[in-house]
């Protein structure tokens, strides 16, 4: 009997034993899958800082380069203007210099023909007012109708030059001996001869040939590369220009 109950005895602690010992074992497995758990979550939050760190990088590396680019692009560009306002610099500079050699063939050529004929309409009415005849008769020769068709050649040249030049005491210059020359042609006789008021009574050939003169001066100063700084132009077209 007494053998019967020390077998059960052992029995019974053997089993609580294995209870105890599946009981702690379970808990330990427990325990390493949470430590291992938590070291898997541990090393996904790293793995996507990580991630996150490398986008993050990489967006600042892709921000950088590009600006890197704009500053580059911006540099360029602001190169590109530079090239391209001197470029401009020197072709306006061709054109005025080539306006200008324009100007120092027309000039002259224009003055000449505005006075020919200013003389020949002159000579015509004073003769006619001296005759007593009861019509004026223009001047219709060849050489006449030539010269005609060469003033308003020149005419016309000079008044294109006149609109293209930049120089502002060049254009004022330019605009006056157009103005006196058409006056000189284009105005009937009638009021040089008579008129008291009438450009103040001079001979607008004394008005225009001295404005001729500083206009060649100007230019051959400006073709040298000088300026018109130290030329003083005379804006009434009724005075007289006082050389230099």
């Amino acid at each position: 009997m007494d053998a019967a109950f020390g077998f059960l005895g052992a029995f019974v602690g053997a089993f609580a034993a294995g209870i105890l010992n599946w009981f702690l074992l379970d808990k330990q497995h427990k325990h390493a899958k949470e430590l291992q758990d938590r070291q898997f979550e541990h090393s996904a939050k790293e793995r996507q800082l990580a991630e996150r760190a490398t986008h993050g990088n990489l967006i600042a590396e892709r921000d950088a380069i590009r600006a890197d680019r704009r500053v580059e692009w911006q540099h360029e560009r602001e190169e590109w203007e530079l090239q391209r306002a001197a470029e401009r610099q020197a072709e306006t500079v061709r054109e005025q210099r080539n306006l200008w050699q324009e100007l120092h063939e027309v000039a002259p050529r224009f003055w000449a023909t505005a006075k020919w004929i200013y003389q020949k309409k002159l000579g015509l009415y004073r003769e006619y007012k001296s005759t007593g005849d009861e019509k004026y008769l223009e001047d219709s020769s060849p050489e006449a109708k030539d010269t005609m068709a060469q003033y308003k050649e020149l005419r016309d040249r000079l008044h294109k030059i006149h609109a293209q030049i930049l120089d502002d005491k060049l254009r004022l210059a330019t605009g006056l001996i157009s103005r006196i020359g058409i006056d000189m042609v284009e105005t009937n006789p009638m009021f040089w001869v008579e008129s008291t008021s009438f450009y103040g009574e001079h001979d607008p050939q004394f008005l225009l040939y001295p404005r001729v003169e500083q206009l060649d001066e100007m230019l051959g100063e400006l073709l040298r590369g000088g300026s018109t700084e130290n030329f003083e132009i005379v804006e009434d077209p009724f005075e007289i220009p006082v050389p230099r």
